[in-house]
């Protein structure tokens, strides 16, 4: 009999728990769906065992005689750890309200485009006019179960199968222990335990005290803090004695006062959340905004960059179509411009695949010299115009992992602007200690401005000589790619580049 009246409840605890708490039908259907036929054995398994757990939790409480989470999970008389549990399980209540009303929300705008805060205030309400009305009800229900409980009249009789028949047939409701009897005919004497509930009882008595009450009818009386269910009974007695008169009372107060809790709390939390989320939309908004100005004019250079030798391969091809220009030099200018438009796509191309996090690095031990000779070779003819590349090497090998193309670029890409620059001498060092090899790439030129200092490895940034390119840009990210850092500043004579990365371990 019992376990048929429980597992409504448990179904009850399945749906409310599952349906609205943590996933949504469609939600369980992807879930459970993706496995086939088997998707239909997990979802009977899973509720199966939420069902089970909701019975167990269910009889747990009746053997328990408590309705008390924390004297649940806590059965030892350990006040701070049944205060610890208490607030653990508040906690986790508060989570699965907060949970429940954003689900709410959601659905709600998945189903009527309605905003989401329509669906989490509709549900707030109904928690505010529901669950009070709900103990109302149940609180009503356990005072009228125990006043007829307490009407019957114990016969005179030898048997004793009548107590376990007959007299126990009537099922103790969840909030038959919250109730408090109180003596109607002695306004002097209060069952209160302390002086809030003598107050309390006090006050019930002088509301009683002049009123027409109807006997075994429940009746509301409120406070600032307490909100109770009561009702007049009188038990009949023998012919001699008058009846018997006393009041039974429910106070759902704490239910109240936690739902006015839930409310603050909730708003509060949703108060935090909803200014933390406009601070943090202030600040993403402005970096997303500059994000976007920036690669607006990523794409605006980049055109630039190709346009240019596009235009001029164009001018050439048609003055040799036209005959006014000379094969021989047009051609030369031609494939001088085509391999710098390669360059360019070749740099653009490396690096969108580092920003889209798809160009991993081939890393091996080598010397770091042979490396920096290889890229002095690569810049010696666009050096051949007088610019002296001066070598400053240790004679002991360097040795670090890297990714050779790679870093092999990124310093052929410094060394080209310092050529660029350069009055008469480029001079390359590298030193190195136990944790780190320190590059350091200084020309004789004029230095850099200072405005364009900051901005010097920003791509296509075009500073005071009107020169714009994404060389820097790249070598930077190749350098960050290896674990470490470039940086730039003017020395003595002319401007520096200076890169550290870590040696092999």
């Amino acid at each position: 009999m019992n376990e048929m009246k429980t597992l409504p409840l448990a179904f009850t605890y399945v749906g409310v728990f599952l349906g609205a708490g943590f996933v949504s039908g469609p939600e369980l259907w992807q879930f459970f769906g993706a496995f086939g036929n088997w998707g239909y054995v997990g979802f009977l398994l899973a509720a199966v065992l939420f069902t089970l757990f909701g019975i167990l939790l269910v009889r747990l409480t009746q053997v328990a005689h408590t309705d008390e989470m924390d004297r649940l999970l806590v059965p030892w008389n350990i006040p701070w750890l049944r205060a610890a549990s208490g607030i653990v399980a508040a906690a986790f209540l508060f989570g699965v309200v907060v949970i429940m009303a954003a689900g709410s929300g959601a659905l709600l705008e998945q189903m009527t485009g309605l905003p989401t805060w329509i669906g989490n205030a509709l549900f707030m309400l109904a928690v505010n006019l529901i669950i009070p009305a709900h103990f109302v009800r149940e609180a009503k229900k356990a005072l009228i179960s125990e006043a007829q409980y307490q009407n019957r009249t114990i016969p005179y009789t030898d048997d004793e199968s009548f107590f376990d028949d007959e007299w126990n047939d009537t099922e103790e409701h969840f909030l038959t222990p919250s109730i408090v009897f109180l003596e109607l005919d002695n306004a002097n004497q209060s069952s209160g335990w302390n002086r809030d509930a003598y107050r309390l009882e006090k006050e019930l008595l002088e509301y009683c005290k002049g009123r027409d009450l109807s006997l075994n009818q429940c009746y509301t009386f409120k406070t600032d803090r307490h909100h109770l269910i009561f009702m007049s009974v009188q038990e009949e007695q023998d012919d001699w004695e008058k009846p018997y008169a006393y009041i039974m009372y429910i106070d759902i107060g704490p239910i109240t006062r936690y739902i006015v809790t839930l409310n603050w709390a909730f708003f509060g939390v949703l108060l935090a959340i909803s200014s933390v989320m406009c601070l943090l939309g202030f600040r993403f908004g402005r970096d997303i905004e500059k994000e976007a100005e920036r690669q607006q004019t990523f794409f605006q250079n980049a055109s630039h960059e190709l346009k240019t030798p596009l235009m001029a391969i164009q001018g050439y091809a048609e003055g040799i179509q036209a005959g006014v220009m000379d094969a021989g030099g047009a051609a030369e200018v031609i494939l001088a411009e085509s391999d710098r438009m390669t360059e360019l796509v070749d740099e653009l191309l490396d690096i969108s695949k580092i920003d889209m996090g798809r160009q991993p690095l081939t890393l091996s031990e080598m010397d770091i010299r042979e490396l920096l000779y290889d890229s002095i070779r690569a810049v010696e003819p666009a050096a051949a115009g007088g610019i002296a590349i001066v070598p400053d090497f240790p004679e002991e090998p360097v040795m670090v992992s890297c990714d050779d193309t790679r870093l092999r670029r990124a310093v052929t890409n410094i060394l080209s602007n310092g050529v660029r620059y350069a009055r008469s001498e480029l001079r390359l060092t590298c030193r190195a200690d136990r944790r780190q090899v320190t590059i350091r790439i200084q020309d004789d030129g004029d230095g850099i401005a200072e405005e364009d200092l900051p901005h010097i490895f920003d791509r296509f940034y075009m500073g005071k000589s009107g020169k714009s390119g994404i060389g820097l840009a790249l070598a930077k990210e190749i350098i960050h790619l290896h674990k470490g850092t470039i940086r730039a500043y003017n020395g003595d004579s002319g401007a520096v580049f200076e890169i550290s990365i870590p040696v092999s371990r």
